[in-house]
């Protein structure tokens, strides 16, 4: 439970003839660059009972 990260991959592209076509990530703006990851939470951390053994 609690944190967990996602990913995906991030690629500079150049427009060519009218279409997409990838290119070094040197020829993108580094400030432009969206996050290739982030933190997520992937489930509630809820507390959960614990009993110890009886007593004699």
């Amino acid at each position: 439970c609690g944190d967990g990260v996602r990913v995906r991959n991030v690629l500079c592209y150049a427009i060519a003839g009218g279409n997409f076509e990838p290119v070094e990530g040197s020829l993108c703006n580094p400030m432009l660059e969206p996050p290739s990851e982030e933190i997520c939470d992937l489930e509630d951390c809820g507390g959960v009972y614990e009993a110890t053994p009886w007593s004699a």
